[in-house]
């Protein structure tokens, strides 16, 4: 992770802008430039003040015959006790890799890229609530950094497996404890996804997390399920449920609510609830504004006393 001033920052989009404007003009037609910014606040339950540009991201691709090369830097508000304007760049969730693909249907790519299990994704601009749920915060791989292979078995069956090291931790131990993962997917009108990943913490212990996600479109809703388990040496095994759901209620106005049950995440016999409410008007193709209320309860160990948070949240999100 690295800080730099809001100069600097200012100065290194400045720099982005002309290196991908360049690679535009000589060849757009295989060059693609994006990206998104997500600024907003919590309107209660916060404490201290708020991070007003809450996430963001400039996407830099380009593609030659059947090799792509992707780039994705991530910046947001460095917040913390010292008020500043500092921003953060290349964070825990930055992506820079290739891929290429064979006619048969098979696949690789080598180098940083998004975890490719559950519903949610790193960036806010692709999920319909202002946060991600618990269920992501402590259970879900950001970032793999290593090599994966794909393999498209039908047109709606594919299977992925990688190695890398340990995730979230860029290529830490994958020379000598690396961690393996994989995933089988069904697309179509019902989407499936099960999968996980292994590594051997040390000599005696072992470390394990498997996922499974189902989402569909039924009667006007976006509905999705999943369930994620994991289990590290002797120590009790860790659940977790969630249910999302999402539907439009009139033009250009959607609502939908989300429910996330943990077990044992904090310590053992710990629970942690959360369910969220909310709305997400699009106010054009890139640019939309949502409204949350989140209810979180907690209980720290088994006997204790839970304690309830209410809080509320708006963003506006613009992607490109």
């Amino acid at each position: 992770m690295t800080r730099f001033k809001s100069s600097a920052f200012v100065q290194y989009l400045a720099v982005a802008v002309a290196v991908i404007g360049s690679a535009q003009i000589a060849g757009a037609a295989d060059t693609s430039v994006g990206g998104f910014l997500d600024a907003g606040f919590p309107i209660s339950g916060a404490a201290g003040d708020p991070s007003i540009i809450r996430d963001g991201a400039i996407y830099f691709g380009h593609t030659s015959g059947n090799t792509t090369f992707k780039f994705d830097m991530p910046f947001q508000m460095a917040g913390g006790a010292v008020a500043n304007n500092d921003m953060l760049i290349g964070f825990d969730k930055a992506q820079a890799f290739f891929s290429h693909t064979y006619s048969n249907g098979a696949g690789w790519r080598m180098g940083q890229f998004d975890g490719i299990f559950g519903l949610e994704r790193n960036d806010t601009v692709d999920n319909f609530f202002v946060n991600q749920g618990t269920l992501f915060t402590y259970t879900q791989p950001r970032t793999n950094t290593g090599i994966e292979g794909s393999y498209k078995i039908t047109d709606s069956i594919k299977a992925q497996a990688y190695v890398s090291g340990v995730n979230n931790n860029g290529g830490s131990k994958i020379g000598s404890r690396p961690e393996f993962g994989g995933k089988v997917s069904l697309s179509g009108d019902f989407n499936v996804g099960l999968g996980g990943w292994f590594r051997a913490v040390n000599d005696d212990t072992s470390a394990m997390y498997l996922n499974l996600t189902a989402d569909t479109k039924l009667a006007g809703f976006n509905l999705g399920v999943e369930g994620a388990y994991q289990k590290a040496g002797e120590a009790d095994a860790k659940m977790s449920f969630g249910v999302m759901g999402n539907t439009n209620v009139m033009d250009k106005l959607d609502a939908g609510v989300r429910a996330q049950y943990l077990m044992d995440q904090i310590a053992a016999g710990s629970t942690q609830m959360e369910a969220t409410a909310g709305v997400r008007y699009m106010m054009d193709k890139n640019l939309s504004v949502k409204a949350n209320y989140v209810f979180g309860s907690t209980t720290a160990a088994e006997g204790a006393d839970s304690v309830t948070d209410h809080s509320g949240q708006v963003a506006a999100v613009y992607g490109f």
